[in-house]
């Protein structure tokens, strides 16, 4: 179309950028879903390329190194969301040793700069979160108190669903699951969640660590996943829960 690519600081205002960040944002989410670990989506990695352009053309803006930040953090993992059997593996089972150490220390490099800038939004706030995760590799626990802290913050500054579920799951590391299950049963009278997957696979988890039956949750939340792997381990919490109750554990 010969459109002309502009890059000068009227062009590229924060509003124009906040677009763009979204759905470059997006694009990396939509490829990073791929069933085959293994396989650097096209989708993903152009993302993370269109996300360090706009960072050098930004001129400093702080949420666009979030982002690119975000994005170099979770697709660190990559390799790691798989064992040797294609089996999924959630965030906090991951061996640390198979996440990428350049591209995290890249990562909270990316932070630390956004962060002098002392204008926090939506994308620095999640590589925060991403960058308290990542923290584990060096030393092997995870701060869930100052991820309660910046889950709070996030809710205030992009109150999304992902966010509110997120932070009641974080909410049963720091309170137990029992509490936390109240306040998920009590969100799905509040918002519609009926076909977002996260809360089904959130509320199936806890409702197995709680002791509750898990299996509508579970289910449910494995028909809304296009995921096989993830369908077969939120399928497996079921046989998990049903294992528990009947050694009495």
């Amino acid at each position: 179309a010969r459109i002309p690519l502009d890059t000068s600081p009227d062009a590229m205002s924060s509003e124009r950028l906040g677009v763009v960040c979204e759905a470059v944002y997006a694009a990396f989410a939509t490829g990073y879903d791929e069933s085959d670990p293994a396989t650097r989506s096209g989708l993903s990695r152009e993302a993370v390329w269109l996300g360090r352009m706009i960072h050098r053309h930004s001129h400093g803006e702080p949420e666009v190194a979030g982002l690119l930040s975000l994005m170099l953090f979770i697709d660190a993992r990559r390799l790691a969301r798989r064992d040797r059997d294609g089996a999924y593996v959630p965030l906090d089972r991951q061996d640390p040793r198979q996440w990428d150490a350049g591209s995290i220390r890249e990562a909270n490099r990316l932070l630390v700069h956004a962060s002098r800038h002392e204008r926090f939004g939506r994308f620095q706030l999640e590589a925060a979160i991403q960058s308290v995760h990542a923290a584990r590799m060096v030393s092997g626990s995870t701060d869930w108190r100052a991820l309660e802290r910046l889950y709070a913050r996030l809710v205030e500054v992009a109150p999304t669903l992902g966010a509110r579920v997120a932070r009641l799951a974080v909410m049963a590391e720091t309170a137990g699951p029992q509490p936390a299950l109240r306040a998920l049963v009590e969100f799905a009278e509040r918002f519609d969640v009926g076909a977002y997957q996260p809360y089904w696979a959130t509320r199936a988890e806890l409702e197995r660590r709680s002791g509750a039956d898990c299996r509508r949750s579970a289910e449910r939340a494995a028909a809304l996943s296009g995921d096989g792997a993830v369908r077969r381990h939120l399928l497996g919490l079921v046989a998990v829960s049903r294992s528990d109750t009947e050694g009495g554990g």
